[in-house]
């Protein structure tokens, strides 16, 4: 079985760390194995006093994903509201569907594959 990157760095993390080595020596020493593929000092430090305060796990605990608003529905919307007001603009379209200008632009741009045409 094939081990991610990062979770084989903080297994090495919570190794050193579990023998007393200092953030920065681990750093330096990630930094010999894996160069510029190695987890950030930020991230090094972040791991090594989680395993300090009783971290057994090296992989990332389970969250919630941020909805996309990238859906075929809002895609639908996007086009439907589009064609009924050919003039509307991005920001009423953010504000009716209650998403980001930038996902509508992806919408109409990438989704839709929509073009503006002067006269």
């Amino acid at each position: 079985m094939k081990v991610h990157v990062s979770v084989e760095q903080c297994t090495i993390i919570k190794f050193l760390t579990k023998e007393g080595c200092k953030p920065s020596e681990i750093c330096s020493r990630l930094k010999g194995r894996y160069g510029e593929k190695r987890l950030s000092n930020v991230s090094v430090y972040k791991w090594s006093t989680a395993f300090k305060k009783g971290r057994e796990t090296a992989e990332n605990e389970p969250h919630e994903r941020r909805r996309s608003s990238m859906t075929g529905e809002n895609s639908d919307r996007v086009d439907a509201l589009i064609r009924e007001n050919r003039q509307i603009s991005v920001r009423e379209l953010s504000g009716i569907l209650n998403i980001s200008d930038g996902s509508v632009k992806t919408i109409i741009k990438q989704q839709l594959q929509y073009s503006k045409v002067c006269a």
